[in-house]
């Protein structure tokens, strides 16, 4: 890695992750900080580095690309660090920094509902749970977490205990999840959402395509 000023590879991810700090701590063999670093700019990290197309994102910006050596293999080891995090099996926890829980506003213990229990919500529920939101449900029409994390990508690529274990990270901070309760017309409905008491909606059910 070069550690390029400008960093292409970061202005070329979704996430805009910290690329080459996390590739210096890797090479200081400071797996857990590397990790960190991936996990707090991208909560389904793991995910990521093992199904994110890099060579048309982060990859494909490396100023290496041209060279007979090539490009970094940036998702390889973003992989790498997240795996080792993984078995260490350490769990998440707020920033001890922010202020607590209970010296927070009371806005910050608004009902706020998440719809699909897929990679938007736990991501969105993950930022707002860090931030300090204490009341925060998500509903899953399925009997299963991780959308088409789960239910499109082969196991070989996205083993389901890796969508499983960025589940129980964002669960580390209180976030609840219901499963086999969708949003429907004759079922849950934002109007009985807000009856009930929430005062936010994230809707992340995703969109299914229909072919002829």
């Amino acid at each position: 890695c070069l550690k390029c000023a400008d960093a292409p590879c970061q202005k070329s991810c979704p996430t805009n992750l910290d690329i080459k700090s996390f590739i210096t701590s890797i090479a200081n063999k400071n797996y857990y900080g590397a990790a960190k670093m991936i996990f707090s700019d991208n909560p389904l990290g793991l995910s990521c580095g093992m199904v994110c197309p890099t060579s048309d994102l982060c990859v494909g910006g490396c100023n290496l690309y041209a060279t007979e050596d090539g490009p970094i293999n940036i998702g390889g080891l973003q992989q790498f660090a997240t795996e080792i995090f993984k078995a260490i099996n350490i769990p998440q926890i707020r920033d001890p920094s922010l202020p607590s829980l209970q010296d927070l506003p009371e806005s910050y213990r608004t009902k706020i509902a998440l719809l699909g229990a897929g990679p938007a919500s736990i991501s969105c529920a993950t930022f707002l749970a860090r931030l300090g939101y204490s009341d925060i449900t998500i509903f899953e029409k399925e009997n299963y977490v991780g959308g088409l994390s789960t239910s499109e990508i082969p196991q070989f690529r996205l083993p389901y205990d890796v969508v499983h274990f960025e589940t129980r990270l964002m669960k580390d901070l209180r976030v609840k999840i219901i499963c086999g309760t969708g949003l429907s017309v004759e079922g849950l409905t934002l109007s009985a959402l807000k009856d009930d008491g929430y005062e936010a909606i994230f809707i992340g059910i995703g969109t299914e395509i229909i072919s002829d």
